[in-house]
């Protein structure tokens, strides 16, 4: 999939444009009036989210209880004994 880009022509670019900024004076807004341990949480579950939803796009079945096992390092190492 090549980058999303509006063509310099586009009638909407102004507009786009204008939103786009809009929206990142906004978030920049909103963060600033969280605290940090607020701040700190969301941003370990926007991760979690965005490792849920990116991970079945590129194939992986993955639950959500081992994604936040994963991001916190935890890992099971199951040893089989063959006999």
């Amino acid at each position: 999939m090549e980058p999303m880009r509006i063509s310099e022509s586009s009638r909407h670019r102004g507009e786009l444009n204008e939103l786009a900024v809009e929206l990142a004076a906004h978030s920049a807004g909103f963060r600033r009036r969280l605290a940090k341990g607020v701040l700190a949480a969301l941003a370990d579950l926007v991760r979690a989210m965005n490792c849920y939803y990116s991970n079945p796009i590129e194939g992986h079945d993955t639950h959500p209880v081992d994604i936040e096992r994963a991001l916190k390092n935890v890992f099971f190492n199951i040893i089989i004994e063959l006999s």
